[in-house]
């Protein structure tokens, strides 16, 4: 009995250099789906806290809004406070109110608040007014 010899050139498969190749390429296919989940999750992150700034940026101009209201009187121009809240760090500023004509207008003040958070280059700044209209 004779054993059957098998021709090297008729047998089929990938090269060591196509598996290579294919493994690069399917290296580089999760690296871009990593990065992007990763992207992802920083822009749903920056967004929440922009969230979170901007309500507590509300509240705080309903905060001035009511106190005028209660007192009858404008809070006074120059005035700075700042709070912190769940790492936001909120700061308003009380300014007078101009015309186009650069000219004080009575009875109104403009309230500028800024909001920042540690760890992010980004400002959220809101501006409004606030006037005493009894």
């Amino acid at each position: 009995m004779s054993i059957p010899k098998v021709q090297l050139d008729s047998q089929r498969g990938f090269t060591l250099v196509e598996i290579l190749v294919a493994m690069a390429i399917l290296g580089f296919a999760i690296l871009g789906i990593t990065w992007g989940e990763q992207q992802k999750w920083r822009v749903l992150s920056r967004g929440s806290r922009s969230s979170e700034a901007i309500r507590m940026i509300e509240q705080r101009i309903e905060m001035k809004r009511i106190g005028v209201l209660t007192t009858k009187t404008l809070p006074a121009s120059g005035t700075i406070t700042s709070e912190t809240r769940n790492g936001i760090k909120i700061r308003d500023s009380v300014g007078v109110a101009r015309d186009i004509f650069n000219a004080e207008v009575p009875n109104v003040r403009v309230l500028t608040l800024w909001a920042t958070w540690p760890g992010s280059k980004d400002t959220l700044r809101i501006q409004t007014h606030i006037a005493k209209d009894f």
